[in-house]
């Protein structure tokens, strides 16, 4: 297991406008797992009452936040091992600078695998990316190839109840932001945004996505790279990692509701590529009954503290 391994898993109740996120990450790695126990948080998004409240169990206080942009994003930050931003910045503007991409591939295939995952049958695709890029002073090429196996199964009743409730949901949070989007443009937003930082337009990737058929209950994600740094340690393929390190987020986290995962870094592969990034997100419940309303509440004998 890599230095930085984590296993996380979490918990999403949905009612309306109201959004409870539970998250439970403990270090599995040979180093790390030996300095610290389980991070628990607990965050309550009540769009009906524009607050963010994270909720600190193990002292028993809680913090309320506005909802804005920027305090949703920092909330998700407390419940994410890692934040992108963080990532973005080990780069200088310099090393960009020198780098274009030469190539740039996003493929999906059925690959005729059956399983069963978690009590659902799912039929197995396999996405890869792969990006090449070049440094323009010094004309060396770097690789970096992000593979997805998808595990997805056929759409049903409940599947239907969770994918409505989620629709609602966003679209409830999007329009306190002052962002009223339809159904279909919340789709291709989403579309959008992955199409920028892969850098193929929407349609293209809307095509590749449309091979899988159902709802992704598994998804392995694992991100390989060549490049080396130089003698400052930075990459010379700084934009086409950050991309796909991003992108791996992204994609691991397109599931939400309930899922266990681990990630792994920083492997050697016996190819000479290095393992940046890995990733195994399984959906391992989906419950259609009603939420208690108390779960979006502060509990009883919490106090306030400042952010």
């Amino acid at each position: 297991m890599g230095l930085g391994a984590s296993n996380n898993t979490s918990t999403e109740y949905i009612k309306g406008k109201e959004k409870r996120y539970e998250s439970t990450m403990r270090f599995t790695g040979s180093i790390l797992s030996k300095f610290g126990g389980a991070h628990s948080s607990v965050v309550i998004y009540r769009v009906d009452k524009g607050r963010i409240i994270s909720l600190n169990t193990a002292r028993h206080t809680y913090t309320v936040l506005p909802m804005t942009a920027d305090n949703a994003e920092a909330a998700s930050n407390t419940h994410q091992s890692g934040s992108r931003d963080s990532e973005r910045q080990r780069h200088t503007k310099s090393d960009t600078d020198h780098t274009r991409v030469v190539r740039n591939e996003l493929t999906v295939q059925a690959t005729g695998k059956r399983n069963t995952i978690n009590g659902y049958r799912c039929k197995e695709y396999l996405m890869k990316w792969l990006v090449v890029t070049e440094n323009t002073r010094t004309k060396s090429r770097s690789k970096s190839v992000m593979t997805s196996n998808i595990w997805a199964t056929p759409e049903t009743r409940s599947l239907h109840i969770l994918k409505d409730a989620e629709l609602a949901y966003n679209s409830a949070y999007l329009k306190h932001l002052g962002m009223t989007i339809s159904p279909q443009q919340q789709q291709q937003f989403g579309l959008s945004m992955l199409g920028f930082i892969s850098g193929r337009n929407r349609h293209d990737l809307k095509r590749a996505l449309g091979k899988i058929h159902g709802y992704p209950i598994s998804i392995s994600v694992k991100w390989r790279s060549d490049a080396q740094g130089d003698e400052s340690g930075n990459s010379e393929s700084a934009n086409g990692e950050a991309a796909l390190k991003r992108a791996a987020g992204n994609i691991g986290g397109l599931l939400s509701g309930m899922f266990h995962s681990s990630k792994t870094a920083n492997q050697q592969t016996p190819t000479g590529m290095r393992t940046i990034f890995s990733s195994t997100t399984e959906i391992m419940k989906i419950n259609t009954a009603a939420v208690p309303a108390q779960l979006f509440e502060v509990p009883r004998g919490y106090h306030k503290v400042s952010y």
